[in-house]
């Protein structure tokens, strides 16, 4: 655990430790949440499924049987 202190106008220094972590750097965005308990988490922005939509070609075709088949196949693989 890293202590930090938050300063007057709400901002909070983040340790040069914090920002090696993957998925993180300065000027980059996080999402914070407080939790039920009063802890606060802070997750790094990363791109999101719709945000990544259209940036892979792809000449892929879904039915709704070959869908179904998929599903059934992996439920069954599952146990």
């Amino acid at each position: 655990m890293t202590t930090t202190t938050i300063i007057a106008d709400g901002q909070v220094t983040v340790p040069k430790e914090m920002l090696l972590a993957p998925n993180t750097q300065t000027g980059g965005k996080v999402d914070i949440e407080t939790m039920p308990d009063d802890v606060i988490r802070v997750f790094p922005q990363t791109l999101n499924t719709s945000d990544a939509a259209g940036m892979l070609e792809a000449n892929v075709q879904f039915t709704i049987e070959g869908t179904d088949e998929a599903v059934a196949a992996f439920r069954r693989s599952s146990g």
